[in-house]
């Protein structure tokens, strides 16, 4: 083998037919690129790279036609895009926002979201609270509509109604 105890600069190709191995860093003006599309792999299954730092901008391709992204803003984070893109886990998938708020949106537009106001989770259609939950008590704002309603259980309760009660076919009371 050949060993180098000083730089080794490279104008045009270099091409290493052997594995070559690097104690320092590799310093590059350009791109490091494979000689065949899908057929190179950067470390292996027994052998990983610890750490990958991007810059602002920066953009992670994946696919033949780069179907999938992630890309980094300086500014707002993350983008993850896909089409289709699947959430796929063997554990729990954790969303966690710190400031209390997962908003859902389709194609930038939000329509709903699940927000924690002190401990209650509150569910939005659109910016509009449709649903507050308390440890097990939901209070639902608006009209809750339904075809049939069956228990099939012994319910006790005691209802009070400022209101009228409107049934529509047999009421049994026992």
């Amino acid at each position: 083998g050949v060993t180098m105890s000083s730089t080794l600069g490279v104008t045009g190709v270099g091409t290493f037919t052997a594995q070559s191995v690097h104690t320092g860093g590799i310093q590059t003006g350009g791109a490091i690129v494979s000689d065949t599309t899908n057929t190179d792999a950067l470390g292996s299954s027994s052998i990983t790279f610890s750490d990958l730092y991007l810059g602002d901008g920066a953009v992670l391709n994946f696919g033949e036609d780069q179907d999938v992204t992630l890309t980094h803003d300086g500014t707002t984070g993350l983008t993850i895009a896909g089409n289709p893109l699947t959430l796929d886990s063997g554990d729990n998938i954790i969303l966690d926002a710190s400031n209390g708020n997962i908003l859902f949106k389709d194609d930038g537009t939000i329509f709903g979201s699940a927000t924690n106001s002190g401990g209650q989770l509150i569910l939005k259609s659109g910016s509009t609270t449709a649903a507050t939950f308390s440890g097990a008590n939901v209070t639902l704002a608006g009209t809750v509509a339904s075809g049939a309603v069956t228990v099939n259980d012994t319910t006790t309760s005691t209802s009070t109604s400022t209101g009228a009660l409107k049934v529509l076919g047999g009421v049994g009371v026992a």
